[in-house]
């Protein structure tokens, strides 16, 4: 599985969090950390067992608490149309 962002979606990162604007709504969301990892990661077609590992190493927690964190991020934004999946 890999993400994939959506194209139209305009981000900045500020002192390590990002900052994105949802094209369609206008909606403005600030991400910590761990959700900012992930959202550069998957401007990359970056697998997500790859950025599940690369929470774990940089935040020093277990794989199974960075996968749920991720895979909650993930499905969030799959709702909101901004970052899309796909299949290997």
């Amino acid at each position: 599985m890999y993400l994939i962002q959506d194209r139209k979606t305009a981000y900045r990162v500020i002192d390590g969090e990002a900052v994105i604007v949802d094209p369609g709504t206008s909606m403005l969301y600030s991400l910590n950390s761990v959700a900012t990892l992930i959202w550069e990661m998957s401007s990359e077609r970056t697998a997500v067992e790859e950025i599940v590992d690369r929470i774990a190493e940089e935040f020093e927690v277990e794989k199974s608490t960075a996968e749920k964190d991720c895979l909650e991020f993930v499905r969030d934004f799959m709702d909101k149309g901004i970052l899309m999946v796909e299949e290997g």
